[in-house]
């Protein structure tokens, strides 16, 4: 076999496959595709078999959903994965089978698990750790480990106990589709449990723990969680949660539990990130790690300011120049801020599209289960007004994470402003109704813009000064001009430009191309262009 990299309790180390390890890997790949659970799967096998035979080749860090269309699932060329979601659907399959059979199959001298948002198979070994076959894993601690524990039954007499180990499984499983992360979970039957329980220092291994206990009185349930930084030994997020018992709502519980959590802690919006940026802003660009780059960007999209936006472009060059291989998440990033800047008229980059055109498709080369990629490619689909491909990739952007409050939005946000206004705003009400208090609105655009269509420039208005807006402040001062154009407001209006002759950019000559990258509403661009005009803004 070839060179391949083992990840063992955080510590990278090259390693050669020996040849008795091939042998154990083609072993087991036979053992799966008879047993029970595979051998009416032919395709499944089919997959499973390409999948081995590449890494076994050397060929593991080539391995994209386009080459398994072609080659194990017998697609024509003109296939593509981001319209045809077969390889994603039947990976899935493939990744449930396989913990299934090796839950049954504890004594297999070799493990073979595809994790999650990849394609490319690790293999464990029998008290050698995992063998990790694509480049990008050679990078795999560049993310913050979070450990998840079982909640605490607190009354047991109660008969809840089955509670605690299936939530246990469904956070874990909803925390590893946040790709900035790593997440690991304890179960009572784990091996890996008792291992790393068992050792003195447990925590060591993690900078994040999130653990709770749950009581059950009558017909309620109290659900207490924490966060834990543990590092500091500081809890970053508590919350108690009174929940309504019936007899069949078990995984409703367990959505608004894992709603509640994942509001609060995960995504670029979440407690996690904002904790990690604020401990690492001071660091020195030249002297930033790969998570710390990306923390830059996720700043950037909580202020999108001039300022968060260069210290985020200066932050992720530098790791495409500093490391070989790069995480997806960084080629997604740098190129939403090439993306944002055609959109918003900051032309300091050139030819800024096609970089970031090369750069989300090496995203979704390396990762095509990447949120982040998908939502750039939306937004490169909104760009360039290809309705039917800024579709697919706003479906795929809400299927990958549903719990990514803030992509969902911003997704939905592009599908209104796009030609979908009524469906787009209820279905982004529906999404903050979920959210309730739990975090501010992130995009108001398309509640501007249909106020507006219907002549209601009061609420139009409000819209501008709601927390958590997430659009530039010029732009914001754009509409304010606009909005109170309408109603006669002119002090307000002076204000407005006032604010704008303090900006850094200048718009001059660009709010044509910024309004028609804000929707696909022609009609509403050329007015507000010429209502600007009136006050000699553009």
């Amino acid at each position: 076999g070839g060179t391949c990299q083992i990840i063992k309790w955080g510590v990278t180390m090259s390693l050669k496959l020996e040849d008795a390890q091939v042998e154990k890997i083609k072993t087991t790949l036979e053992a799966v595709c008879q047993s029970k659970d595979f051998v009416n799967s032919e395709q499944l096998c089919t997959i499973l078999r390409y999948l081995v035979g590449e890494v076994l080749a050397g060929r593991g860090n080539a391995i994209k959903a386009y080459s398994i269309g072609i080659e194990a699932l017998g697609r024509k060329s003109d296939f593509d994965p981001g319209t045809d979601s077969i390889v994603r659907a039947q990976i899935h399959r493939l990744r449930t089978k396989l913990i299934n059979y090796f839950e049954v199959n504890e004594s297999a001298e070799v493990r073979i698990e595809i994790p999650l948002g990849r394609y490319c198979p690790h293999f464990v070994f029998q008290r050698e750790g995992v063998v990790s076959t694509t480049p990008e894993q050679a990078h795999s601690s560049w993310r913050p480990a979070i450990l998840i524990k079982p909640l605490v039954n607190m009354t047991p007499e109660n008969g809840y106990g089955y509670f605690s180990e299936g939530f246990s499984e469904r956070l874990a499983i909803a925390l590893s589709s946040f790709q900035d992360i790593d997440v690991t979970s304890c179960y009572p039957r784990s091996q890996y449990d008792l291992n790393v329980l068992a050792s003195p220092h447990p925590v060591r291994q993690f900078r994040f723990i999130l653990d709770g206990s749950y009581q059950v009185f009558g017909s309620q349930m109290r659900v207490n969680m924490k966060l834990t930084e543990c590092e500091l030994s500081k809890i970053l997020w508590a919350d108690s949660m009174n929940l309504e018992l019936s007899g069949d709502n078990a995984f409703s519980l367990e959505d608004k539990i894992l709603h509640n959590v994942l509001s609060f802690i995960a995504g670029d919006h979440g407690l996690i990130s904002q904790h990690l940026f604020r401990e690492s802003r001071s660091i020195d660009p030249d002297n930033l790690e790969i998570y710390e780059a990306v923390l830059r960007y996720y700043n950037f999209t909580r202020s999108l300011d001039m300022g968060s936006r260069n210290d985020a472009l200066i932050a992720l060059e530098k790791c495409l120049k500093r490391y070989k291989y790069c995480p997806a998440l960084v080629y997604a990033a740098l190129a939403e801020i090439y993306i944002s800047d055609y959109k918003m008229g900051v032309d300091l980059v050139p030819d800024n599209l096609n970089k970031a055109y090369t750069l989300v498709n090496k995203a979704l080369d390396l990762d095509y289960n990447l949120q982040a990629a998908h939502l750039s490619m939306a937004n490169l689909c909104f760009v360039y007004r290809d309705k039917v491909k800024l579709d697919a990739y706003i479906d795929n952007t809400i299927n990958l994470n549903p719990n990514n409050y803030p992509s969902v939005s911003i997704a939905l946000d592009w599908y209104a402003r796009s030609g979908n206004l009524e469906e787009g705003c209820a279905r982004l009400r529906d999404l903050y109704a979920e959210l309730n208090a739990l975090l501010p609105y992130h995009h108001y655009t398309a509640f501007f813009l249909k106020s507006y269509m219907e002549g209601d420039y009061e609420q139009a208005l409000s819209y501008l000064n709601y927390p958590g807006h997430a659009t530039s402040l010029e732009v914001n001062d754009y509409y304010g001009v606009i909005a109170n154009h309408k109603l006669g407001n002119r002090d307000a209006v002076e204000m407005h430009i006032e604010r704008i002759k303090k900006h850094l950019q200048n718009r001059q000559g660009k709010m044509k191309r910024i309004f028609q990258n804000i929707s696909f509403f022609d009609d509403i661009t050329e007015e507000f262009v010429e209502i600007l005009k009136i006050y000699d803004l553009d």
